[in-house]
């Protein structure tokens, strides 16, 4: 398996994949869940406490896009950090 890298990110997002990263000790998740009566995506952090974000509906994927496109953690834009394996892990499901 080669280095996996943000544009793999993106294509796997953009085929209703999730993913978790581990980084620096947090766990940080793009997944997709029922809200309320329609399915939309979400940003999870866990560490201490557990933060959900909505992100979008789960048919807008210009909208998840965009939203990774401009996702930092800690001022580092997340293209940064997977691209130079700052993280611990990574799973897709």
């Amino acid at each position: 398996m080669g280095k996996y890298t943000f544009e793999d990110l993106k294509k796997d997002l953009s085929i209703n994949r999730e993913v978790e990263i581990n980084y620096k000790g947090v766990k940080f998740a793009i997944v997709n869940d029922k809200s309320k009566h329609n399915y939309s995506w979400f940003f999870i952090v866990e560490s201490e406490m557990t933060i959900s974000s909505l992100i979008c509906s789960f048919e807008d994927n210009s909208r998840l896009q965009e939203f990774i496109d401009n996702l930092t953690i800690d001022n580092i834009p997340l293209k940064n950090i997977i691209d130079s394996e700052q993280y611990e892990d990574y799973t897709i499901f």
